[in-house]
């Protein structure tokens, strides 16, 4: 039935004919008006389900647009991750770079033993700090601690006392 129709039932003035049987037709056209209040909350109905659904729909994109973000985030700390990892020694973890500076500014570069190193990532550079030992001029075997900066690439930025 067309709005039109709905309202002309409402006033009693619909005259369409749905069944040829005349007094049937006529019961027909009053249940019809009886059941006026249900097609009402049928439609009331229909536009809460269609405006859950959009809401469903929107609360659906936001959760994929946070998946894709994380996944995002996740992926840049991966890449992050691996990019400091390469810079450490697989074999006995001690950092490639600052381990050969020190090692090349001693007296006796031979005598160069890692023993440790330690890093902390502080996001704009990472902190390395190792021990290690050496043999001085007078053949005493020293052991000691230097901590570096060094940017995410590798590159060395400075020593920290």
């Amino acid at each position: 039935m067309t709005n039109i129709e709905i309202e002309l039932l409402k006033t009693k003035e619909l005259k369409k004919v749905f069944i040829q049987n005349e007094s049937i037709n006529s019961l027909f056209l009053k249940k019809l008006e009886e059941n006026l209040n249900l097609r009402q909350r049928f439609l009331e109905e229909i536009e809460k389900n269609k405006q859950l659904a959009e809401k469903i729909k929107k609360e659906q994109e936001l959760i994929e647009n946070q998946n894709k973000l994380a996944e995002l985030k996740t992926k840049e700390q991966q890449e992050r991750k691996a990019k400091i990892e390469k810079q450490f020694s697989a074999w006995d973890g001690k950092h490639i770079k600052f381990s050969r500076m020190i090692q090349e500014n001693l007296k006796d570069p031979d005598s160069f033993k890692h023993v440790e190193t330690r890093y902390e990532d502080k996001g704009e550079y990472i902190l390395v700090a190792m021990k290690y030992r050496w043999t001085n001029s007078f053949w005493a075997v020293m052991t000691e601690y230097a901590t570096g900066k060094f940017t995410i690439d590798g590159d060395f930025i400075g020593l920290v006392k």
